[in-house]
């Protein structure tokens, strides 16, 4: 992971669906985020989180990015208006105090508003 001056701090939300018909909590996210297929950092969530039944949420996200691949993949984005985002990791999900761990990876275009 970069640090000091070669590094810059990105906020972003992580959305996630709870299809089942049942509340569960969210115990813990692990997950790695591509962009355009450069590696740009972890995502890490150790906190227990209620998900009501059959909703979406966000959950907050704080990454340190290398300058350097942040910048390659703005200046494509300037030109392209989207980019290939992918995050591929885990949560543990659970009712009733007996947690499972699921995969997830989830790949698609997004778009880049810019001002």
């Amino acid at each position: 992971m970069p640090t000091g001056n070669d590094s810059i701090g990105v906020r972003l939300n992580l959305g996630f669906t709870n299809p089942n018909n049942f509340n569960v909590v969210l115990k813990k996210v692990e997950g790695d985020i591509f962009v355009n297929g450069d590696f740009i950092g972890q995502y890490r969530l150790d906190t227990l989180l209620k998900i009501d039944k059959k909703s979406a949420f966000d959950i907050p996200a704080a990454l340190t990015v290398s300058k350097q691949v942040l910048y390659k993949n703005a200046w494509n984005s300037l030109l392209q208006k989207e980019v290939l985002l992918e995050v591929k990791g885990y949560s543990k999900v659970g009712k009733s105090g007996i947690f499972i761990r699921l995969p997830f990876d989830y790949k698609g275009n997004q778009r880049i508003p810019f001002l």
